[in-house]
């Protein structure tokens, strides 16, 4: 078990911190979070290529690791154009996410569930139609603004973990 509460407040703090900085500017953010995007699918590409040539299986992991290598390194050559299809790629997910949980509502209507999921449907919509319609501009900054969140929201978590691990430990 972790103990040690001072940890957890530092790495809590660390996060809150970057999550500010991702706030102010929400463009370098997300061209970071568009770099890493890239780079990871470059390292599976890499590594189911290699997977494929060690065990002698050119089938779809070669294939699948070959089209991850080149879209890794398209997105790492053309990053404003790689943010502007991440970015559209969340819409449309957003889009299907939010027609499904209007589905899913409907089929929820005779029980107290139903308004909170429609309410959900609707938002997830409408989030989507708005990145789509402004998709250059939203595209700069979206991804950031996103990672700024989750690192916010990830470093209050962390500090009040630590909080309660000191107590814990005061016990």
């Amino acid at each position: 078990m972790m103990k040690d509460w001072h940890v957890w407040l530092l790495i809590g703090s660390i996060s809150i911190l970057f999550g500010l900085f991702a706030i102010i500017n929400p463009f370098a953010a997300s061209i970071a979070v568009e770099q890493l995007i890239s780079w990871i699918f470059i390292l599976i590409g890499v590594i189911q290529i290699y997977s494929a040539w060690k065990t002698q299986r050119f089938s779809w992991v070669m294939l699948s690791g070959v089209i991850g290598l080149l879209v890794g390194l398209v997105m790492l050559t053309n990053p404003l154009v790689a943010l502007i299809s991440l970015t559209a790629t969340i819409s449309i997910l957003l889009l299907c996410i939010g027609c499904a949980k209007l589905l899913a509502s409907w089929r929820l209507r005779s029980t107290p569930f139903f308004g909170f999921v429609m309410f959900s449907g609707i938002l997830s919509v409408l989030i989507s139609i708005v990145i789509l319609a402004n998709l250059p501009n939203a595209a700069a900054s979206l991804l950031g603004l996103l990672l700024a969140i989750e690192l916010i929201s990830n470093g209050i978590s962390l500090l009040t973990y630590s909080v309660i691990i000191k107590k814990m430990e005061q016990e």
